[in-house]
């Protein structure tokens, strides 16, 4: 299941920035900009969420 969501997920990214150039709405900068800065956010968001989940267990569960 997620792996579904996770490939429905990208494939919707690529469709969505695809038709914002075909659209002639952005410029294909843009859209790998927007894309890059996307990836650099999740990330941060994992690796944070991997530290606390390992400081979490190095205190000995959860408070």
């Amino acid at each position: 299941m997620r792996l579904y969501v996770l490939a429905a997920a990208l494939g919707l990214t690529l469709l969505i920035g695809m038709s914002r150039v075909y659209l002639g709405v952005h410029w294909p900068t843009d859209v790998l900009a927007g894309w890059c800065l996307g990836a650099a956010w999740a990330l941060c968001c994992w690796a944070l969420a991997s530290w606390m989940h390992i400081s979490e267990r190095k205190e000995g569960g959860a408070r």
